[in-house]
Formats: C-alpha cells, sequence, structure tokens
C-alpha cells in the first residue's frame, strides 16, 4: 500500500452527506473515520497524471499560464 497525502479536494457522494452529522465547520478526516467504520466506503482517487497547482495567489496563475504556454499541460 503506498502512502497518499491528504490534498482537501473532495467529491462525495449525496447520500454520504446526508449522513454528515456534525454541525459547523469542522475537520473533515475524523467524520470520514466515523463513516468508514459504519461501513460506508472512502476511497482515495489517484490523480498523478494530471497538473495540479496552488491559484490562490496572483503569481501562481502567472505560473499556471507560463505552464501552459510551455506545454506542461493541456
Amino acid at each position: 500500500m503506498n502512502a497518499l497525502a491528504f490534498c482537501g479536494i473532495h467529491v462525495i457522494s449525496p447520500r454520504l452527506l446526508a449522513k454528515l452529522t456534525e454541525e459547523g465547520p469542522f475537520p473533515i478526516v475524523p467524520a470520514y473515520l466515523r463513516l468508514a467504520s459504519q461501513g460506508e466506503k472512502i476511497v482515495a482517487f489517484r490523480a498523478d497524471e494530471y497538473y495540479w497547482r496552488d491559484l490562490g495567489r496572483p503569481q501562481d496563475i502567472v505560473k499556471a499560464e507560463s505552464d501552459r504556454s510551455a506545454g506542461i499541460y493541456k
């Protein structure tokens, strides 16, 4: 088994959303562990072949545009 990083991007079934009983802001990992202990399937999605970049700052967007111009991603 390979260790994977938790990147904070979630794709959640609407069926599981109804089972999130936490209120207000809450850490998601304990909620996932709770759901897994109840038999829910929580899985990782490997996105190794995709281009990922934080776009939170203007210079990050400039770098992404530069990467696209250089053909690093399409």
